[in-house]
Order: C-alpha cells, then structure tokens, then sequence
C-alpha cells in the first residue's frame, strides 16, 4: 500500500512540474534573432523558457542551443516574441517556448 501511495505522489508531483513545447517563427535582425509565437489556443499560457536551435554556417561545428528563462504571461490572441543575441557564425533553425 505504501508503494501504490508513493508512486501515485511521484506521478501527481513530476506532472506538476512537466513542460509542454510550443514551436514559434525565427527571423533576424543583424546579430539579433527572434522568436515569436502567438496564442491561438483558448487558455493563457505560462512561458517559462525559451529555446533556440543554432547550426553552425559555412563550416563544420557543433549544434548549438540556447535556453533564456523568461517569466511571461500569454493570453489568447496575443503575441509574445523573445530575442537573443548570436554571433554571425550561427544560423538558428528552430525556436520553440516551454509552458507550465
């Protein structure tokens, strides 16, 4: 009976703190790349993080990825767009937000 508590506690606890991804739009301004999502959903999304995938451009080279914590409320219809600074020699192919 202990066990059957402990592991239903385990589950509640570790689905308490699960992330669910949303992919949004790169684009680019100079060293600048943004990511922009909106809320097509019909609840507020909580972001928590977002993410951005970079390649490495005209050589080989690792992947690169790049976790902002960010903090921001989205309500449906609205949207949110976050930046982060790279340098040249990387093109980011992907961007996605973490929501609690």
């Amino acid at each position: 009976m202990k066990i059957l508590l402990a592991s239903f506690l385990l589950m509640a606890s570790s689905s308490a703190f699960a992330l669910e991804s949303h992919y949004g739009q790169v684009s680019r301004s100079g060293h600048v790349w943004h990511c922009s999502l909106s809320n097509q959903s019909d609840e507020t999304l909580s972001m928590k993080y977002v993410e951005f995938g970079f390649s490495r451009l005209g050589s080989k080279g690792e992947d690169l990825e790049i976790r902002k914590q960010i903090d921001e409320q989205v309500y449906p219809g609205e949207t949110l767009t976050s930046s982060v600074r790279e340098s040249r020699a990387h093109g980011a192919y992907y961007c996605r937000f973490w929501a609690r």
